[in-house]
């Protein structure tokens, strides 16, 4: 993994190298071991990669990477875990590569296939291609949205980068304002659903696309699409087991590919325990595994514990002060630049990641995905009996409610109906289809996997999501539903979500773990914010807040008097709102009134 940037001037005699160096300073955490920079004063393009070593960690592997006759250039970030097989087949065709790293198939592979060398990949990518014979900038993300890409299309200019951060290096082109209508949806949802950001004129390159700027003009192309395979469809339950387990375990395999120490983050939960479960099977050296906890009736660390002495893994248990967050809340939110999410995950993550890189590790196994895909959710039951049968715009509001925990107001009636114009937008029947394609789709690229690449990315630490590999993905997702949550109806006591997960472990894991119901590692957020309400306050009821422009002062101050031990809708949503406005507080000191 890695941070790249880029620039285009669109003016002539206009030189914008020094924007660009200052764009790949802001992001130098995403690649401390090294660095390099692609010019062309002729056509005024910067490219500027930050390296951080994982696979061939040889100076010959730095970036950016070219072609034979330097006419193609590449600056990238990921990991492409079928480099090998790409690689032999373009040898075969007498290209010549200069190191072992993986990122270099992409260079050779578009000079020899050209952009359908995209398809080919199979990984967690976002990267730039200039090609100077066609005068063209290329860029493209990831199938699922693992690694993040931001650009700007400026009046004279196009800019890109790893984290919208980079563009306040974009000194004398572009000023950081807020995108109004982007905080209008992050209050009514846990995230931005589409290619907006908080930041005017700051859009992300879609996940499954590549655009291509071209003459001063941008065009894009989807090059995967999310659909059920009929062949997969039709299988039996035990077929489907055993394909499923032989991807899983290629995936995992794949992703243990590296030249430095690897770990998995362990929550003792069904996912994450399989997945290490997986790699200790597949891997020829030992298994470290890391779980992170904290004085909490669902600190989970005994179930990790029990898991690691299963499967025979090196286990490191690590205790979390959540509180710490009082004192570091302005140097985390620096780091969630977009703010595309609010969920408290994104600082438990940056803090979980923090302590892990203590232990040298430079690549983490997450358990992210399998719940998207398995239907590990409760709203995945609104497929089931009774939901099942009411009309989709009620469930949709069901489906709203559950998921983002809003009481009825102006702004609920009208996200409710931004929500359900966007579950329309599927050409699918089958309602656990629907959901999954709108947690694939929407809330992973936008929220939980921005979570993960910030948090981990901030710590010079590789996170890879095995689950989250295409071929596993697209196998899911074209399995019957009965197969993923089982029984005809909703049941919120029993286990029956991610059946055919469960039913796989059985050779892997105790009952104990398998048949445990979600719980996962959360921030404390009451205790979070009760902790610190003093602060909370000064951002909040100062004359120039950004929630005074939101909010009427009375409405704020009823807030800070939300209550901790009952539980009640209204409650949790005023301590929800608390949270969000104090996020955004603090966002917007950092980023829009420039005190970062």
């Amino acid at each position: 993994m890695c941070g790249i940037v880029g620039i285009i001037g669109h003016e002539k005699n206009r030189d914008c190298a020094e924007q660009c160096y200052a764009m790949a300073d802001l992001i130098k955490h995403r690649g401390p071991d090294a660095e390099g920079f692609f010019r062309s004063k002729e056509d005024d393009v910067h490219l500027g990669h930050k390296r951080l070593s994982i696979i061939d960690l040889s100076k010959n592997a730095n970036q950016p990477f070219y072609n034979e006759a330097h006419d193609i250039c590449l600056v990238f970030n990921g990991e492409i875990y079928n480099f090998k097989e790409l690689r032999n087949a373009l040898q075969q065709k007498s290209h010549q590569f200069i190191s072992d790293n993986d990122s270099e198939v992409i260079v050779h592979g578009y000079e020899e296939w050209g952009l359908e060398c995209i398809e080919k990949l199979r990984g967690a990518f976002a990267f730039a291609i200039w090609d100077s014979k066609k005068k063209r900038l290329i860029l493209a993300r990831d199938r699922m949205g693992i690694k993040p890409l931001y650009y700007i299309n400026g009046k004279d200019y196009f800019a890109f980068a790893s984290e919208a951060k980079a563009f306040l290096g974009l000194k004398g082109c572009w000023s950081a304002e807020i995108d109004r209508e982007s905080l209008e949806l992050l209050l009514g949802f846990p995230f931005i659903p589409n290619n907006n950001t908080l930041l005017k004129d700051v859009k992300k390159c879609p996940p499954a696309h590549y655009l291509i700027l071209e003459q001063g003009r941008i065009t894009f192309k989807r090059y995967w699409k999310l659909r059920k395979n009929g062949e997969f469809t039709n299988l039996s339950f035990s077929e489907a087991a055993q394909r499923l387990e032989e991807l899983l375990s290629e995936s995992v395999k794949l992703r243990l590919q590296a030249d430095v120490p690897i770990g998995i983050l362990l929550s003792g939960g069904l996912d994450s325990s399989l997945i290490a479960a997986l790699a200790r099977k597949t891997s020829p050296r030992e298994i470290h595994t890391y779980t992170v906890g904290h004085d909490h009736p669902w600190d989970e660390r005994k179930f990790a514990s029990r898991v690691s002495k299963h499967i025979k893994s090196i286990h490191h248990s690590i205790q979390l002060d959540p509180l710490e967050v009082t004192d570091r809340i302005e140097e985390l939110i620096w780091h969630f630049d977009g703010l595309s999410t609010l969920d408290g995950g994104i600082l438990s993550t940056y803090l979980i990641s923090e302590k892990v890189k203590e232990y040298g590790v430079k690549v983490l196994l997450v358990g992210e995905g399998g719940d998207e895909i398995f239907g590990g959710y409760s709203w995945f039951g609104l497929s089931q009996l009774p939901f099942k049968l009411l009309p989709s715009n009620l469930r949709n509001v069901l489906y709203y409610y559950a998921a983002n925990r809003l009481l009825f107001s102006k702004r609920f009636f009208r996200n409710v109906s931004y929500f359900d114009k966007k579950m329309k937008e599927f050409e699918e029947n089958d309602i656990f289809r629907q959901i999954a394609s709108f947690e694939l789709l929407h809330q992973l690229p936008n929220s939980y996997l921005m979570k993960t690449d910030k948090a981990t990315m901030a710590n010079s630490l590789e996170a890879r999501v095995p689950y989250l590999d295409h071929k596993v993905v697209e196998f899911a997702y074209s399995l019957p539903r009965q197969y993923k949550i089982c029984g005809s109806w909703f049941n919120m006591k029993k286990a029956n979500e991610k059946y055919i997960l469960r039913e796989i472990s059985k050779k892997y894991l105790p009952d104990e773990i398998r048949m445990r119901k979600k719980r996962g590692f959360s921030l404390p957020v009451p205790q979070v914010l009760k902790s610190n309400m003093d602060k909370i306050r000064g951002y909040l009821l100062s004359s120039d807040s950004l929630a005074l422009s939101l909010f009427p002062r009375k409405t704020i101050e009823r807030l800070f008097n939300f209550k901790t031990r009952l539980y009640s809708p209204i409650e949790k949503e005023k301590e929800a709102l608390l949270w969000k406005l104090y996020l955004l507080e603090v966002w917007n000191k950092l980023y829009i009134r420039g005190a970062y």
